[in-house]
Order: structure tokens, then C-alpha cells, then sequence
């Protein structure tokens, strides 16, 4: 009796699938940690606001960091002022101090707009970090200054509306910096990509 052996299965011409970026954010961060900010527990959204590609968002967010930078340097003064009330040493000091911060993170800005335009990731890197730690300063800024000015007038409905507005603001803030980072990593996993068929 003829007993015919199980032809082994050839190997599949077809290419392996693409990875997708969020497969290659898990590679990324365990090869090169350096680029892992918190930011990276909010998540990796595939669009900003669930309906702009990222890097137009990212563009988009790049100019509304832009503008907020510019409307916190105008009203440095007056937010530290409040703080300070009798512009002394400490005043001095804290307005300085403030006033570099804005300045920095006017800088990231910048290079954010450069890591857009070249696709450069390290360059996105710097913006994440340093906005980041811009709206945890901004957010321990404006409620000190908030909470000055209740213990001398008490808490008025225009008060009460700028802690609201402030909440909201630096929580999507929040939203946005992750959207930033999103797209930091896709660029990450793409040069793997690109590294790994070279090799």
C-alpha cells in the first residue's frame, strides 16, 4: 500500500503585514526609553479630536501653544502681582522666574514647528517634556494666584469663571500635549521601521 507523505506547506510569498505604529510605540519604549514621558498614560490617539490627522492637529496645536505663550507672557505681571502685592524682592524674583519659564517653553514651540515640518521625533520629544512641565507650573501659578486674591476679596463670579475656564483649559491641555506625543511616537516607529529593513 502506496502511502504518500504530507507535502510540507510552502512558505507564503505574500510580505509580512505592516506593523502599525501603536506595535511599534511597545518596541520603541523598551529599546529607547529615554523618549517616555507620563504623558504616555493618556493614551496614543490615532487622530486629534477624533477627526484631524495628526500631524495637521499637531500643526494646529503647535500655533494655539504658540498664542497661549504669547497671552501668559502679557499677563505675567499681573498674575505674579496677585501673588505679591507689594512688588518686592520676591515679586522681582517670581516675575523673572515666570517670565523665563514662558520664554522656554516660546522656544519648545518653535521646535515643535521645526519637528513637524522635517519629521523629526527629537524634536517633538522637546516639545512634550517641556510642555508638559509649562502646564503644571501654569496650573500651580494660576490657582495660587486665584487663591490670593479670594483670601483678600473673597470668591467673586469672575473669579469662579476664570478657575472654571482655567480648569478646562489646562485639563484638554492635557488632551493636546498627548496628541503631540501620539504623533512623537509614530515617527519613532516609522525610522524602526525603516532601521529594521535596512538591517
Amino acid at each position: 500500500m502506496c502511502s504518500k507523505k504530507p507535502a510540507k506547506p510552502s512558505p507564503c510569498p505574500c510580505p509580512p503585514p505592516p506593523v502599525s505604529y501603536q506595535s511599534s510605540i511597545s518596541i520603541n519604549l523598551n529599546i529607547k526609553p529615554v523618549y517616555r514621558s507620563p504623558i504616555d498614560n493618556l493614551g496614543f490617539p490615532d487622530r486629534c479630536c477624533c477627526c484631524i490627522p495628526l500631524r495637521i492637529g499637531v500643526a494646529i496645536i503647535c500655533f494655539i501653544s504658540f498664542m497661549w505663550a504669547l497671552v501668559e507672557l502679557t499677563r505675567s505681571e499681573k498674575t505674579i502681582l496677585a501673588i505679591f502685592p507689594g512688588r518686592g524682592d520676591c515679586f522681582k524674583f517670581f516675575k523673572m522666574f515666570h517670565l523665563t519659564v514662558i520664554t522656554v517653553y516660546l522656544f519648545s514651540c518653535g521646535v515643535l514647528l521645526i519637528g513637524v515640518i522635517s519629521s523629526k521625533y527629537k524634536a517633538i520629544n522637546v516639545y512634550v517634556w517641556v510642555a508638559l512641565v509649562f502646564n503644571c507650573l501654569s496650573i500651580v501659578v494660576i490657582m495660587v494666584s486665584l487663591a490670593c486674591q479670594v483670601t483678600r476679596t473673597g470668591m467673586t463670579r469672575r473669579i469662579a469663571m476664570i478657575m472654571t475656564l482655567s480648569v478646562a483649559w489646562y485639563s484638554s491641555f492635557f488632551y493636546y500635549i498627548s496628541v503631540v506625543n501620539s504623533y512623537k511616537y509614530r515617527l519613532l516607529g516609522s525610522s524602526l521601521l525603516q532601521n529594521s529593513n535596512v538591517k
